[in-house]
């Protein structure tokens, strides 16, 4: 038996409905009974990784960012859109990303096919910029969207700081 469930139930949620078997030739003749049934959707989660916790200015920083399906269905066209913070210049992404906006501080993946328990790494490298602030944390923030109508998933780095370089007297 194949169903439509509501597309608020999540992965695993468990629902009971009345299935009715009725007879083509005799509309009289049918039969109803219970059934429980188990949603089966897809369930995207991510966790970003840090190559370094300090920074100077002008040294180049990296962080990935693993995209998981944890459900027990394929996610189809998937959406990766990561923002960074404006002391941040993209230099590459890996596996190129399908727009970049450096104004808006802004890249973006259209994942065609996530498979149950597949990953997927997404790999930013970005340059520092020059006029990055001492003591500046640089945080990058991924939203993780399925087509098929699953809650919209945050993840957020953990920090890199901005050291500061010495001055001229």
């Amino acid at each position: 038996l194949r169903a439509r469930l509501p597309i608020e139930l999540l992965d695993g949620a468990r629902q009971t409905f009345e299935i009715k078997a009725s007879s083509k030739s005799d509309p009289t003749v049918s039969q109803a009974a219970p059934v429980a049934l188990t949603s089966s959707a897809p369930s995207l989660r991510g966790v970003f990784a840090l190559d370094r916790k300090t920074v100077k200015p002008g040294e180049a920083v990296s962080y990935t960012l693993t995209v998981q399906n944890a459900g027990s269905a394929n996610a189809r066209l998937a959406r990766v859109v990561v923002s960074y913070p404006g002391s941040l210049s993209l230099s590459s992404a890996g596996p190129a990303a399908t727009s970049a906006d450096p104004l808006t501080h802004v890249a973006s993946w259209d994942l065609d096919l996530l498979a149950p328990r597949d990953r997927k790494a997404l790999r930013l490298d970005f340059r520092v910029r020059e006029d990055a602030l001492a003591d500046q944390d640089l945080v990058v923030r991924a939203v993780l969207q399925s087509a098929q109508g699953e809650p919209v998933v945050s993840v957020v780095s953990a920090a890199a700081k901005v050291e500061s370089v010495a001055g001229v007297r």
